[in-house]
């Protein structure tokens, strides 16, 4: 299976809910491509779904130095900051991020 498509079956998991199965597939995913920005950046959306918003942080930042023009990491980083009530980084993050 190609890394669109298991990166796509994930994503569909996350919005079902299906967080546990999310994870899962793209961690496996990041076994393949360790490297791969679209795959944190999900991983960061299920951690933030799970309520594990320094986790997701963790994941979007590193998605971020990966894949530096894409919006997609910094804004969701932003809402992951101030969900852990950081609302001065996430002012930073998205003042770069637009």
């Amino acid at each position: 299976m190609a890394t669109k498509t298991r990166l796509q079956t994930a994503a569909e998991l996350l919005r079902q809910g299906r967080l546990a199965e999310a994870k899962t597939r793209i961690l496996k995913e990041l076994q393949l491509t360790p490297q791969s920005a679209a795959a944190l950046e999900l991983l960061g959306a299920v951690a933030f779904e799970m309520g594990k918003h320094e986790e997701a942080i963790d994941y979007l930042r590193r998605a971020g130095r990966l894949a530096p023009s894409s919006p997609g990491p910094a804004l969701n980083l932003g809402k992951a900051l101030l969900e852990a009530e950081r609302p001065e980084e996430a002012a930073e993050v998205l003042k770069d991020a637009v």
